[in-house]
C-alpha cells in the first residue's frame, strides 16, 4: 500500500518551517487578547506608560501573525501540490502493474476521478489538517491554563467547551463516515459520467444523442447531490450546534462575572472579563475547526480505504531470467476464459524467428487475447507459454517486451511531445531508411514537420498518421518480436503495399507476428494461425 506519510518525510525542513509557521501564528493569537486586556486596565486606571507599550506590542505581533500566516498559506499551497502530483503518480504506476485481468474490467474514467479526488483529500489532510489541528489543540491548552491562572470559573467553563468537543466527536463519527463515503462513490461517478462523455463528443453528434445524455446527467447529478445535501448539512449542524453551545457558555460566564465585578469592584476581575471575551471569540473558533475535523477525518478514513481497496488484488510478478534476444515463442494447450465464456481452448503454436505468422480468426475469437497470453499480461487457465523454450513465468518480462518486444495496437499511444519524439522513443537506431519515409510522407505537409506537436491522445493527427507513427517506431526498435494488431485499419492501399515490402524484407531479423483481417495484406505471411 501507499505510505502517505512518506511524502511529508521527503520534504522535512519545509514541513517543519510549515509546523513552525502555524506555531507562531497560534501563539500571536494567544498573546495579543492579553495585551488587550493589558491596554483596557492601563486605561481604566489612567496608566498611559502601559497603554503606549501594549500598542506597540499588538502592532509587532499583528505584523508577526501576518508574515507567519502568509508563509504557512505559501508552504501548504506548495507542499499539497507537490505531494499530490508525486502521489497521483506513483498510485498509477502501482495499479499499473498490477495483473491485467484484476484491472481490465474496470471503468477507467471513474477510476481516474476516484483516484484524483481521493488522492487530493488524503494530501490535504497530511499537509494542512493535521498541522492546523495539532496548533489549535495546543493553543486551546495555552488558553485554557492562562484562563485557570486569571479566574478557575471561567478556566472549567473553557475545560467544559473542549469536552465538549470530545463528545460530538465520538458521538457523530460513524454516522459521518457513512455520509461521507456515499457522497464521494457518487461525486466520482458524477465526474467520471462527465469526462466519458466529452471523451464520445463525436459519436454523440453523429447520433445527435443530446437528450439521452441530459437525462443520465439528472439521473447521476440528482444522486450526488442528494448524497452532498445529506452530508454537508450534517456537518454544518455539527457546526452550528458548537457555536451555539460555546456562545452559551460565554453569556454565562459573562453574567457569573458581572455579578461578581459589581459585588467588589476590582478592575483586574473587569480586565479578566475583558480577555475572556476575547479568548472565548478564539474558542468559538478553534472549537468549530475541531468539530469541522471530524467530518475531515471520516472523509479521509474514506478516501484511504477506497484507495487501498484499489491495490488490494495480486501484483504483476516477473521472473529473474533475461535472455539477450527472443528467437523463438511458444504455446502449449493454452486454455483461457472470460468469466463463463471459453475464449481460447486447447491452443498450441511454435513461432521461430524469421518467419511471419498471421493470426486469423472471427471477431470475438479471441486473436487479440492470444497476444496477450502470448505476452504474459494475462495467465491461462491451463497450458503454458514459454520464450526460447523457457517457462515464462521464469523471465523478466518487463525488461524483455521494453527492450525485445514492440506491438504496433489499432490505438497507439503516442507520446505528448513531438512526432520526432514519438518516431524515436526507445529504439535500437534513428535510421530512416527510404522507404520508412514513405510511410511519414505526410509529415511533409505538416508546418513543422517532424517537430509537429504531439496533443493528448494524438487528437490532432488522423488515426492513418498515428498509426504510421506507431509502425515506424516499432520498425526503429529493431525488435525481436513485432506484433501488429490490424497495422493496416487506417492505412490507404499504397501505404498497406509499402509496409507489406518492409516486412518481408526485414523478417530474417524477428519473428513477426500480425494480427488482421485484410486477407490481401495476411499475403505476407509464411504461415496462418487459425482461433476458431
Amino acid at each position: 500500500m501507499v505510505k502517505y506519510t512518506d511524502y511529508i518525510k521527503k520534504r522535512k525542513f519545509l514541513y517543519c518551517c510549515l509546523f513552525v509557521s502555524c506555531v507562531v501564528m497560534m501563539i500571536s493569537q494567544v498573546i495579543i487578547p492579553i495585551y488587550l486586556s493589558n491596554i483596557s486596565a492601563g486605561m481604566l486606571e489612567l496608566e498611559w506608560r502601559v497603554v503606549r507599550n501594549g500598542g506597540i506590542a499588538i502592532v509587532i505581533l499583528a505584523a508577526v501573525r501576518l508574515i507567519s500566516e502568509y508563509l504557512w498559506g505559501h508552504l501548504d499551497y506548495y507542499l499539497s501540490n507537490k505531494s499530490l502530483v508525486e502521489a497521483e503518480n506513483d498510485y498509477v504506476q502501482k495499479y499499473l502493474k498490477k495483473e491485467y485481468a484484476f484491472i481490465s474490467g474496470n471503468d477507467f474514467m471513474y477510476l481516474s476521478q476516484r483516484i484524483n479526488n481521493d488522492i487530493v483529500v488524503i494530501m490535504d489532510y497530511f499537509n494542512e489538517k493535521v498541522p492546523m489541528v495539532c496548533c489549535h489543540v495546543a493553543k486551546l491548552s495555552g488558553i485554557i491554563v492562562i484562563l485557570f491562572l486569571r479566574d478557575v470559573v471561567i478556566g472549567l467553563i473553557s475545560l467544559l467547551c473542549i469536552i465538549f468537543v470530545v463528545v460530538v466527536y465520538v458521538v457523530s463519527r460513524k454516522k459521518m463516515y457513512g455520509l461521507s463515503k456515499k457522497t464521494s462513490e457518487s461525486e466520482s461517478y458524477f465526474f467520471s459520467y462527465v469526462s466519458v462523455k466529452l471523451s464520445r463528443v463525436k459519436e454523440i453528434k453523429l447520433g445527435a444523442k443530446y437528450s439521452e445524455i441530459g437525462n443520465g446527467f439528472v439521473q447521476i447529478g440528482d444522486k450526488y447531490v442528494k448524497n452532498a445535501v445529506k452530508y454537508l448539512d450534517f456537518s454544518n449542524l455539527i457546526n452550528i450546534l458548537g457555536t451555539f453551545f460555546m456562545t452559551a457558555f460565554l453569556a454565562v460566564y459573562i453574567l457569573i462575572s458581572r455579578g461578581r465585578y459589581d459585588a467588589v469592584q476590582d478592575i483586574s476581575l473587569g480586565a479578566t472579563l475583558v480577555l475572556s471575551i476575547f479568548y472565548f471569540q478564539q474558542i468559538i473558533e478553534d472549537t468549530s475547526y475541531l468539530l469541522g475535523y471530524s467530518g475531515m477525518r471520516q472523509k479521509y478514513l474514506v478516501s484511504k480505504t477506497r484507495l487501498d481497496n484499489i491495490l488490494n488484488v495480486p501484483d504483476d510478478v516477473d521472473g529473474k531470467v533475461l535472455p539477450a534476444a527472443i528467437t523463438e515463442l511458444g504455446g502449449d494447450k493454452l486454455v483461457f476464459n472470460y468469466g463463463e465464456k471459453k475464449i481460447i481452448e486447447n491452443v498450441n503454436f511454435n513461432f521461430k524467428k524469421g518467419k511471419i505468422y498471421g493470426i486469423c480468426g472471427k471477431n470475438g475469437s479471441g486473436k487479440s487475447t492470444l497476444v496477450l497470453l502470448l505476452l504474459g499480461i494475462l495467465k491461462p487457465i491451463s497450458g503454458s507459454v514459454s520464450w526460447n523454450n523457457i517457462d515464462i513465468k521464469e523471465i523478466n518480462r518487463t525488461q524483455i517486451i521494453k527492450n525485445n518486444i514492440a506491438v504496433t495496437s489499432q490505438e497507439p499511444v503516442l507520446l505528448e511531445k513531438t512526432i520526432q519524439d514519438s518516431l524515436f522513443e526507445n529504439v535500437r537506431t534513428k535510421e530512416i531508411t527510404e522507404d520508412y519515409r514513405g510511410l511519414l510522407e505526410f509529415v511533409n505537409g505538416k508546418e513543422k514537420g517532424l517537430a509537429t506537436p504531439v496533443y493528448i491522445n494524438g487528437t490532432n493527427l488522423s488515426g492513418g498518421e498515428k498509426q504510421r507513427i506507431a509502425i515506424v517506431n516499432s520498425l526503429l526498435k529493431k525488435p525481436d518480436v513485432l506484433i501488429m494488431d490490424e497495422p493496416t485499419s487506417a492505412l490507404d492501399v499504397g501505404s498497406i503495399s509499402l509496409l507489406s515490402k518492409i516486412l518481408a524484407a526485414e523478417k530474417r531479423e524477428r519473428i513477426t507476428i500480425i494480427i488482421s483481417h485484410d486477407k490481401d495484406f495476411m499475403e505476407v505471411c509464411d504461415e496462418m494461425v487459425e482461433i476458431k
